[in-house]
Order: structure tokens, then sequence, then C-alpha cells
């Protein structure tokens, strides 16, 4: 651990910054992967309901509430990142 103040403080803004993009790296993932997701079982929904299988149609309004799931753990952690950067 650094006993001095200046170097601690400099370390501690490093990891932070480093924090704060892989962060910012998973955020814009769940973002992007969660959409894919919501739309693709939209698009499986659609199928399900045109030709009338109900299974299709379960599966796919299951695939869409994972990816709206997933973009809200992306926003959260927009939310969070928007905090510590507040909090620096």
């Amino acid at each position: 651990m650094c006993t001095e103040p200046n170097v601690y403080a400099a370390v501690h803004s490093m990891r932070h910054q480093v924090f704060i993009r892989s962060l910012t790296i998973g955020i814009t993932s769940d973002k992007i992967s969660g959409k894919v997701k919501e739309l693709a079982g939209k698009a499986r929904h659609a199928v399900g309901n045109a030709v009338g299988n109900e299974e299709i149609d379960a599966k796919g309004v299951i695939q869409e509430a994972k990816g709206d799931a997933q973009r809200a753990r992306g926003n959260a952690k927009e939310a969070i990142k928007k905090v510590l950067i507040a909090c620096k």
C-alpha cells in the first residue's frame, strides 16, 4: 500500500479510470446484445403468430423479455457509471 498521499491519489485515480472504461465496454455490450435479442424475439414472436405455432410464439416472447432485461442491465450500469464519475 502506498503511504505517500500523492502516489496513492494517482494510483487510485488510474484504477478509477480503468474501472470506468471497463464499465463502459460492458454497458455498450449489454445494450447492443439486448437489442439484438429483443429484435430476434419480436421476429420469432411474429413468425409464431403467423404460422399459428404457440411454442415458437412463446419462445419469441421469452427471448424478447431477455433482451429487454439485458438492455435494462446496461442502463443500470450506465447510471452507476454516471454516479461514479460525479463522485470522483
